[in-house]
């Protein structure tokens, strides 16, 4: 506990260096630095989020609930009081603050429940701590770099009111990706046990759960698509609804990305096999790369959707190829 909340709060001031840094190069305008100050609140709850020490004691029903609950009052309170730019710093506050609340509500539940009292540990014991997860971290570190690297593309090839319309659009599968985190953290440490037993009754029993989780989130994607229209001009306004077919292959990356957390995070990590499931996301992270500057750069905003797609269902290609691997590496030691 010590050892990973020490790892945890040393990088989180390592990063609020470097965004001073970068701020400070980068000669921001106050209201762009104080947004990033605001936002940085997530860093901070991030940091104090508790959610693998209720994973590791397979205690998941009051985290998921808070974390769950958390999500859907963010997004609500931000379409109840975020009307228009000016709104930008209570935009930022309502975005990041739900995140550190929940983390403040799991440290003083994880306190009173298993009397954990933290004391920072030595550095040598965080250079472990930190060499121990670094395939998990590279992999979580690269999925929100390349989560955003469409719109920086767009920035770069495009207007910013193509790329604001983008990113505008693509928060309509963010939402269902935010809906689905906790489910997946919830469903780890069941993952992760039933790994213990052997590779093939893990594979058996995550698929029992991965099939009707997959298919309510399918519904729910049908009809975002069939009503695309109808949602996007209700969200957004009517001058969005031109660029509406984008949300098409967004939902198609969403669905892609539901499967592969349940082959990536929930087969080969739970079952000690990070570096493989790094080497697959090193391979879905440099096509999603190129592809998107490809793309972006001769079809835009259309070029940059269907590139997340395909970089989702090379990832996919990616993560089958590695299981099938260890099938047959388990078929053979059988033999």
């Amino acid at each position: 506990f010590n050892n990973i909340l020490s790892s945890r709060i040393l990088l989180c001031i390592i990063t609020f260096i470097l965004l001073n840094f970068i701020s400070i190069i980068s000669s921001l305008n106050r209201d762009t630095y104080i947004c990033m100050l605001l936002l940085y609140l997530m860093v901070l709850g991030t940091t104090f989020q508790l959610t693998w020490l209720f994973q590791g004691k397979q205690d998941m029903k009051f985290i998921t609930i808070i974390n769950c609950i958390s999500r859907i009052v963010s997004v609500l309170l931000i379409f109840m009081f975020i009307k228009n730019k000016s709104d930008v710093f209570l935009y930022c506050i309502l975005y990041s603050i739900t995140l550190f609340l929940s983390s403040i509500i799991s440290i003083f539940v994880a306190n009173k429940k298993y009397n954990l009292k933290f004391e920072f540990s030595k550095l040598d014991d965080i250079k472990n701590e930190i060499k121990d997860g670094t395939h998990l971290f590279y992999s979580s570190a690269m999925t929100k770099i390349f989560s955003g690297f469409g719109v920086t593309i767009l920035g770069i090839f495009s207007s910013s009111y193509i790329t604001g319309i983008y990113s505008a659009i693509y928060k309509v599968p963010y939402i269902l990706t935010m809906i689905f985190s906790p489910i997946s953290q919830a469903i780890y440490p069941y993952s992760s046990q039933k790994m213990t037993k052997s590779f093939s009754e893990g594979e058996k029993s995550i698929k029992k759960i991965a099939i009707p989780i997959f298919c309510v989130f399918a519904f729910i994607a049908i009809v975002i698509i069939v009503l695309r229209k109808f949602i996007i001009e209700l969200l957004f306004g009517k001058e969005y609804m031109d660029y509406s077919i984008i949300i098409i292959p967004l939902i198609i990356q969403f669905l892609f990305a539901i499967v592969n957390n349940f082959l990536g995070i929930q087969t080969l990590v739970s079952s000690g096999h990070q570096k493989k499931y790094s080497k697959a996301f090193s391979i879905g992270c440099f096509f999603t790369i190129v592809l998107n500057i490809l793309l972006g750069r001769y079809f835009k905003i259309y070029g940059v959707a269907y590139a997340a797609m395909i970089g989702e269902a090379i990832l996919f290609a990616s993560l089958l190829f590695q299981i099938n691997k260890i099938r047959k590496e388990n078929k053979y030691e059988k033999d």
